[in-house]
């Protein structure tokens, strides 16, 4: 996988970064949804309040692509690659901030953390095995989610453009770069 990444003059991507990327790929495929989800990596959505210059860093933001209001349903995604990272963000309440503009919020993990982790009320999970994401724990639906015009119009101007190093949705694994009979 890291060679996908050779000869576009920029370093491979993090863990992390990478297994943020195939998680956005994965939501954005058709076979998720009928028209997949639109999708945000690691970007700013900024505090709903006009003035307020506070912000928070999804990993992940996924609306449903569909006219339908009712069913757009946005999640956040917090990618987790180690057991302290998930319990630091659990102890500083990060997650918490996503909770005004995210009907869910999720956290994704690689396998070997499947086990290894307890989380908050309310929340999801999903998991990265070696060649497929698996939704493990639904979380529970925030039905007082909204996004203000500022927070739409954040989006828009963060459209999700292609990277030097973006690579089509496979089967291979972004954690520890192996081979599936699909890749």
């Amino acid at each position: 996988m890291i060679d996908q990444w050779k000869g576009c003059n920029q370093p491979a991507p993090k863990k992390h970064d990478r297994l943020a990327h195939d998680l956005a790929m994965w939501l954005a495929s058709p076979a998720q949804h009928s028209l997949g989800s639109l999708t945000w990596e690691n970007f700013e959505m900024p505090s709903p309040t006009p003035g307020d210059w506070g912000s928070c860093r999804p990993d992940v933001f996924a609306i449903k692509a569909t006219l339908n209001p009712k069913k757009w349903n946005p999640i956040t995604y917090e990618v987790k690659t180690s057991v302290a990272d998930f319990q630091s963000d659990i102890r500083s309440g990060k997650w918490k901030k996503y909770q005004p503009f995210s009907a869910y919020i999720v956290f994704a993990i690689p396998m070997h953390l499947t086990g290894k982790i307890e989380l908050p009320p309310g929340c999801g999970l999903i998991v990265r095995y070696s060649n497929y994401w698996s939704r493990e724990v639904r979380g529970k639906r925030n039905k007082d989610w909204t996004l203000t015009d500022r927070q739409w119009m954040n989006l828009c101007l963060k459209a999700r453009n292609p990277s030097p190093w973006e690579f089509k949705y496979t089967t291979k694994s972004p954690v520890d770069n192996s081979e599936t009979a699909d890749g």
